[in-house]
């Protein structure tokens, strides 16, 4: 893993939460918390694709970043988050694509110590609006989301796969 990166104050619970640019020989691990993530959330996993998504990520820099988030040196979830530009937010904006923690270390706080290293990070890469996704059934998601300053917008994504 690449050099980790201490952040913000931690509580006995956090005693040293770090973020490690996520590298090749990370992808195993990403992997399989990726799985994770995507059971958790109701998301269909695909393999291959899943792994070309993250590999591209860890290897192109322009796509956006990628953090292992570890206690005590043990990776315990991840980060990803990608670029993008906007007209409406008048410039670079980035989505917070996935944050996923293993259940023993969600609700100690982790999350928002994640949430303000990512909120750091795109201020210092320039990126004026940091958006998020969130499932409509997730309330444990939505309250910490709220309680961090994200809004609901009126407007609904959508998608389509090409």
């Amino acid at each position: 893993m690449a050099t980790a990166e201490k952040f913000g104050e931690h509580d006995s619970k956090m005693t040293n939460i770090q973020y490690s640019l996520a590298q090749k020989p990370d992808l195993s691990l990403l992997m399989q918390l990726s799985e994770e993530f995507y059971e958790l959330d109701g998301h269909q996993f695909e393999p291959d694709k899943a792994q070309k998504a993250l590999l591209d990520l860890i290897e192109n820099e322009r796509y956006g970043r990628i953090w292992m988030i570890l206690l005590d040196s043990t990776a315990i979830g991840y980060v990803a988050l990608t670029f993008g530009y906007s007209l409406e937010y008048q410039g670079r904006d980035a989505i917070l694509d996935e944050i996923y923690l293993r259940s023993p270390f969600r609700s100690q706080g982790i999350g928002t110590q994640t949430f303000a290293f990512v909120e750091s990070t795109c201020r210092q890469l320039g990126i004026s609006t940091l958006h998020l996704e969130v499932m409509d059934d997730n309330e444990a998601a939505r309250s910490l989301y709220g309680r961090l300053g994200y809004q609901a917008r009126a407007s609904q994504f959508m998608h389509k796969r090409l």
